[in-house]
């Protein structure tokens, strides 16, 4: 949720919301597609395998696609929290270009910045961004560093 308090201010930014996480990565690719910009999804962790499924046709065909999961927090990781995995971002590497944890709230312009270039240099293809939630909480991501670095780049 906070990632969408920072967007709706963004008019440089149009959300699309989906009812599943397969479908909403099929979307990203479609307008990656089309537009030969990266196409950009945001979803919870818990709905990470769905997006998988249909990360591999944008892997295959080298689409530029950022899958961005809101992660538990920091303070949870390894705790066996409900719906959290330990390591979730290793489940994506065998089907991206390059997988990272935002560590810092000051450092996630920066790494969503990386992420769209690593997608978009050729030879394309999706990257993943885990976002834990304790870091996009705080009041950097609301003046909206990380919308507005979206909205230069895409």
């Amino acid at each position: 949720m906070p990632i969408y308090d920072a967007l709706v201010d963004e008019p440089g930014i149009q959300v699309i919301q989906g009812v599943q996480e397969g479908a909403c990565v099929a979307m990203a690719d479609g307008y990656a597609r089309i537009s030969g910009k990266p196409g950009i999804v945001v979803i919870a962790n818990v709905g990470l395998p769905n997006a998988l499924t249909q990360l591999v046709n944008s892997w295959k065909d080298q689409i530029p696609v950022l899958l961005a999961a809101g992660s538990g927090g920091q303070s949870t990781l390894g705790g066996d929290a409900f719906q959290e995995y330990d390591h979730i971002e290793d489940m994506t590497q065998p089907i991206t270009k390059w997988h990272w944890v935002a560590q810092t709230t000051d450092a996630i312009a920066a790494t969503t910045r990386r992420a769209l270039k690593f997608a978009s240099a050729p030879p394309c293809g999706p990257v993943y961004l885990s976002l834990p939630e304790d870091l996009l909480r705080t009041e950097a991501l609301r003046r909206s560093t990380t919308a507005r670095c979206l909205t230069s780049l895409c």
